[in-house]
């Protein structure tokens, strides 16, 4: 006889968006291959690599809509995106990747939902390409670790609550950070502008680093709770 053992192997597969606008949630636009005709049988899960790339959109105006409550991936990748696609999802979605995240310049991002960096491994990165969230940002995978590529927006919260996360360097522009949690993170801001309205954040099982960066705080002394961490430069405007 022949047993088969599983050890629980995780099978990833790369999803390609094909035939310009659609709803994330519609199986026909997720093929196997770029621009290809072999379609997967369900949407995304948490292990898959989603590509929007030159054979996504071959018109202009094409939208892609978030519309489920949680739409999840593994790594999502923009690069090679032509015509200008628009991101779009209301503030009832949520967006969770649990792996990397590269925009494109051309993409014109407009969702309005959450997104959620879900990952627990190391080496994630998230390049945004001058693009800006609209909604809450959560840094939640416990274990996770990500680090800027380029400058980073939203115009709302960042809630930082595991693992670690470097700024490497680049702007991070938001409301209000908050990492006023028990949970033992990493947080690098090396020679980082912090330019936000809001800042909390608790000492406590966090490593920080902050001694070469520079804080830009709108608003009144009160919204800045440091926790008696070392900061380089803080200016209130």
């Amino acid at each position: 006889f022949l047993f088969i053992f599983s050890f629980g192997i995780i099978y990833a597969n790369d999803y390609y968006w094909v035939g310009g606008t659609g709803a994330w949630s519609d199986i026909n636009h997720w093929a196997t291959t770029s621009g290809g005709g072999i379609l997967h049988a369900q949407v995304p899960t948490a292990n898959d690599n989603v590509y929007f790339d030159d054979n996504s959109f071959l018109t202009g105006n094409c939208t892609i809509t978030i519309n489920s409550k949680n739409a999840i991936c593994h790594n999502m990748d923009w690069t090679g995106a032509g015509f200008n696609p628009r991101l779009f999802g209301d503030d009832t979605t949520s967006l969770r990747i649990y792996g990397s995240l590269k925009f494109s310049a051309n993409l014109i991002q407009n969702y309005d939902g959450i997104v959620a960096f879900e990952s627990t491994n190391t080496g994630e990165t998230i390049s945004l390409s001058g693009k800006t969230f609209n909604n809450h940002v959560y840094f939640q995978g416990n274990g996770g670790d990500w680090q800027f590529d380029d400058d980073f927006s939203t115009l709302k919260n960042i809630y930082f609550i595991h693992g670690n996360l470097s700024t490497n360097g680049h702007k991070l522009n938001c409301e209000g950070f908050h990492s006023d949690y028990l949970n033992i993170r990493t947080l690098n801001l090396g020679n980082s502008l912090i330019e936000l309205d809001y800042w909390e954040i608790d000492g406590r099982n966090l490593n920080f680093d902050a001694s070469f960066s520079n804080f830009i705080v709108t608003d009144t002394l009160s919204n800045y709770y440091g926790n008696n961490l070392i900061y380089n430069n803080i200016e209130f405007v």
